[in-house]
């Protein structure tokens, strides 16, 4: 008999701010944490990239722009995790508009761990 997966539960939350697209200390630091979390549990890591508003001509072009902001801000934190030791296999990297209820917001990445 199978053991039902639980709730993938926010691990980490990244702000960038603007077009910054480094990491700080700080960030680093939390990261390690999930990192460390994630060999002892094994489960795997889903890091989302909360996209805005951009600047374009058009809403199609804005909504581009935002999202591959957001995906950009994603990616260099799937990367600081694979420096971490945690294997590219256990990392899903996706993006997502910014959160109506304000579970986050434009230039926020979010780690959540699943079991």
């Amino acid at each position: 008999r199978g053991t039902a997966a639980s709730a993938p539960r926010e691990a980490a939350r990244v702000e960038f701010a603007g077009e910054r697209g480094t990491l700080s200390a700080a960030d680093d630091q939390r990261l390690a944490a999930v990192a460390e979390q994630q060999k002892q549990s094994g489960g795997a890591l889903r890091v989302v990239g909360y996209g805005g508003a951009g600047v374009g001509a058009d809403a199609a072009e804005q909504e581009l722009q935002s999202f591959g902001a957001a995906l950009d801000r994603a990616n260099a934190v799937a990367e600081a995790l694979m420096k971490l030791g945690v294997p590219a296999g256990r990392i899903t990297v996706q993006t997502a508009p910014r959160s109506a209820e304000g579970a986050a917001s434009a230039g926020q990445v979010v780690v959540l761990l699943e079991r």
